[in-house]
């Protein structure tokens, strides 16, 4: 949702007679309890028009807008023209600021109220592609207006401001009631989402390196534990039926630059970005972590081991790479996949007990075993060159569901060890019974036909065969299908529910049920 902060809103009513003006007051009065539901419905379209997704954050310095006020009108038309005149002024402070086109362009009036008058605010069309302001460029401290592409955005900004010794930017507003400090912030960020928490926390470690010195020890170790209970809490929902596993984590498997800014850390400060770094690089490992006695004594760092200059380790080196606001703009269309039923496996496996004994490499393997051994039966009465193609197609897949990619050779050419066959067996004997094609799924696949009958395999196909749209950043994916896709017996059985944070694939996963139609 917009969060829009103006911290000098100026509006000028014209009338027709003095006397027209001051009997409005009371009309005045009551438009503005009904702006805000006016000013909502209009808010989205002129993200839209600029460029800007639909969780943006905005703040202005100033705002003058100018309403004509008729004798006959209405509180519902005032709130109404009174919302597209701040719209419009909006959008020209955000062109004025370098956002959107400079292409003037109106929203179709569709309220019941508009009239043949003035009429102000952006329309319809998306630019052509996002514009480029973003991260430092919007946040210059002599802009009329900055924008964010989340709160999260606008957050780490400010901290990183903060960090550096920059005095408060003008634009903190945005923010609500302005942060108390570092540890407010990223406090809130763990009981927010853990899982953005962590790589956000990353993120500035490695842009604003002088952050964790605005933690004392002691806020330092009460993070920690606020992301270690969060972790502990998430893992006791499905590890805690079997084996409880143990032992230190491959710390010198992390990013080389992120090491290397780990070790520049305080020992009494370096615990919670410690372990924000093994829930984003080595998600795996975080059963070792939560079932340990102390999160140090999983998180045995060998520092006398040097971090040599380029050495990225098992890793590629990304760390601190920031999402831009053009790759947002392009991920938030997703990528289309066809067995996205997949994922609907993860909530059930939780919760069967047949992963409690795993972590760390062994866990990682077994998944994208167990992954690969549910989407290659669906495949099997394909010929060989679709029958790659529609693996190949499902990758991202199998990459979420195991919480790493997938060995970069052919799909069709791995070899699936046997005991993944026997773990997808016990989890699909636990399948609910009755569950239907998705409409759509037989035809995307086989043409149309089904190949499977009653079987086995069938089962597992009418699950798993569900074509929809998956978007993924780095500590979430979001799948989306058309609302068609939507089974009974999947719903009773509780496998459609979102799975949430499952820390051992480093993400949050959701699904969504309210996509298009397939053709």
């Amino acid at each position: 949702m917009t969060s829009l902060a103006i911290a000098s809103l100026r509006s000028r009513v014209a009338a027709p007679s003095a006397e027209a003006l001051l009997a409005a007051a009371p009309l005045m009065e009551d438009a503005t309890r009904r702006l805000p539901q006016s000013l909502d419905a209009l808010l989205p379209r002129v993200l839209a028009a600029v460029g800007l997704p639909p969780e943006a954050v905005v703040s202005l310095r100033r705002l003058n807008v100018r309403l004509r006020l008729d004798e006959d009108a209405d509180a519902d038309a005032v709130a109404w023209r009174w919302a597209e005149a701040i719209a419009a002024a909006l959008t020209e402070s955000l062109a004025r600021s370098g956002y959107g086109t400079t292409t003037s362009a109106r929203i179709p009036r569709s309220s019941p109220h508009a009239s043949d008058g003035h009429h102000s605010v952006a329309d319809s069309a998306m630019p052509d592609r996002a514009h480029p302001l973003f991260g430092e460029t919007a946040t210059r401290d002599d802009a009329d207006s900055v924008a964010f592409i989340d709160l999260w955005e606008a957050e780490a900004v400010w901290l990183g401001r903060h960090a550096a010794g920059l005095p408060a930017p003008w634009w903190e507003n945005v923010l609500g009631a302005p942060p108390s400090g570092a540890y407010a912030v990223i406090a809130g960020w763990i009981e927010r989402d853990p899982a953005r928490a962590a790589v956000a926390l990353l993120d500035l470690l490695l842009s604003a390196p002088d952050l964790s010195a605005q933690l004392s020890p002691r806020q330092a170790s009460w993070l920690a534990a606020a992301l270690f209970r969060r972790l502990r809490s998430a893992l006791l929902a499905g590890f805690g039926h079997g084996a409880q596993p143990g032992g230190s984590v491959p710390i010198d498997a992390l990013p080389g630059s992120l090491r290397r800014a780990l070790v520049a850390i305080d020992p009494e400060r370096r615990l919670p970005f410690l372990l924000a770094a093994v829930l984003t690089y080595l998600p795996a490992w975080t059963p070792a972590v939560a079932y340990s006695e102390t999160q140090s004594a999983a998180l045995a760092v060998p520092w006398s081991d040097p971090v040599k200059e380029g050495d990225t380790r098992s890793w590629p080196d990304t760390a601190g790479t920031k999402t831009n606001l053009g790759e947002t703009a392009a991920a938030a269309t997703g990528i289309a996949v066809l067995q996205g039923g997949l994922l609907l496996l993860l909530r059930p496996l939780t919760f069967s007990g047949l992963i409690d004994d795993l972590h760390g490499n062994a866990l990682v393997a077994t998944l994208q075993s167990l992954g690969l051994a549910a989407l290659r039966p669906t495949t099997m009465t394909l010929p060989p060159t679709a029958r790659r193609l529609l693996l190949e197609r499902d990758r991202p897949l199998l990459a979420v569901f195991a919480g790493q990619p997938p060995p970069d050779a052919p799909l069709d050419t791995q070899i699936v060890p046997q005991e993944a066959e026997q773990r997808l067996r016990a989890l699909m004997a636990l399948a609910p019974p009755g569950v239907g094609w998705a409409p759509g799924a037989l035809r995307a696949a086989h043409g149309g036909s089904d190949p499977f009958g009653d079987t086995a395999d069938g089962v597992l196909a009418r699950i798993l065969l569900r074509p929809g749209r998956l978007v993924c950043t780095r500590w979430s994916a979001d799948l989306t299908w058309p609302l068609a896709n939507a089974d009974i017996a999947l719903r009773r059985a509780g496998w459609d529910l979102d799975p949430g944070w499952l820390p051992w694939t480093g993400r949050t996963i959701r699904f969504h049920y309210d996509g298009p139609d397939l053709p």
